[in-house]
C-alpha cells in the first residue's frame, strides 16, 4: 500500500475481512484476474484444513467456502480497470504495473 501511494497510484481498499465479498463480487475478481478459486486459496489456513479440505467438488463449492471463510482468500489482490494481480509477492504487482504503463 505504501509503495502504491509513494508512486502516485490511486488505491481503493476493499477490506473483505471486515465487509465480506458477495459470491458475485468474488467471481468478478476471479474473472478480472483470469484465475480459478484454487489460484487464490490459502490452503494452509486452519479454516481450510478444519472445514474445507476434501469437502468440495467444484469451483462453485470452493467459492462458497471462501465467502464463508474469507481468510482463505489470498491477499493482497490489486485490481484496476482491465486488469489485476495477486500482489504476493510485491514484485508481482510492480512488474504488472510496469508492463501496463
Amino acid at each position: 500500500m505504501d509503495w502504491l501511494s509513494q508512486n502516485n497510484y490511486q488505491i481503493d481498499i476493499k477490506e473483505y475481512m471486515k465487509i465480506p465479498l458477495s459470491t458475485e463480487e468474488l467471481k468478478a475478481v476471479l474473472r478480472q484476474l483470469n484465475l480459478k478459486p484454487k489460484d487464490i486459496l490459502r490452503s494452509k489456513e486452519k479454516d481450510y484444513i478444519d472445514f474445507v479440505r476434501g469437502n468440495y467438488n467444484n469451483d462453485e463449492e470452493l467459492i462458497h467456502f471462501m465467502i464463508r471463510f474469507p481468510k482463505l482468500i489470498e491477499r493482497p489482490i490489486v485490481l484496476w480497470q482491465g486488469g489485476g494481480v495477486l500482489a504476493r509477492p510485491l514484485e508481482n504487482l510492480v512488474n504488472e504495473l510496469k508492463q501496463n504503463k
